[in-house]
């Protein structure tokens, strides 16, 4: 490969192997240690989470947001998923759980998910929020395992896309 600052790399691991994709992603970590500029655009974003620092989201033809990749994700969402991994898995608890959710969110807009092993509510980033309903939830059902994360790119991008067509 020519040695150049910067390198312009379109929809590059389009039909790859993972074994070929992941000597790529290797290969351009590498030019980002020597300093070099690679620029990738893509529509797997979680390639882009995986290895991009910075990122810039197009949304109907214009730049929307850019710069560190939890600086967007941030900007663009505020939004934290939390989940709730039931140790015994009975529907009361779940419907107990999505009831205590609705009644001290009731002021938030929530996006609820679940099954009978495992459920999911995406919040506004709200820490007190999230203590005060572990705390009600854990009064009344037995957690095995619980815990939160930010939006991902992707679930982001389709948030924007919602309503439009």
């Amino acid at each position: 490969m020519i040695d150049s600052e910067i390198y312009l790399l379109d929809e590059p691991t389009t039909g790859m192997d993972v074994a070929i994709k992941n000597f790529l992603f290797e290969e351009i970590l590498a030019m980002k240690d020597r300093g070099k500029t690679v620029l990738f655009t893509t529509q797997q974003l979680e390639e882009v989470e995986r290895i991009c620092s910075h990122v810039a989201i197009l949304h109907n033809g214009k730049i929307i947001s850019s710069g560190l990749i939890d600086d967007v994700k941030d900007e663009l969402s505020g939004m934290i998923t939390m989940y709730i991994k039931l140790q015994d898995e009975e529907e009361k608890d779940a419907i107990m759980i999505k009831n205590i959710v609705l009644d001290e969110l009731k002021n938030e807009k929530i996006e609820m998910k679940n099954n009978r092993e495992l459920l999911e509510f995406t919040i506004n980033d709200k820490t007190a929020n999230l203590i005060r309903l572990m705390g009600k939830i854990s009064c009344h059902c037995k957690i095995a395992e619980c815990g939160i994360r930010k939006a991902n790119l992707e679930e982001i991008i389709m948030s924007l896309s919602q309503g439009e067509d």
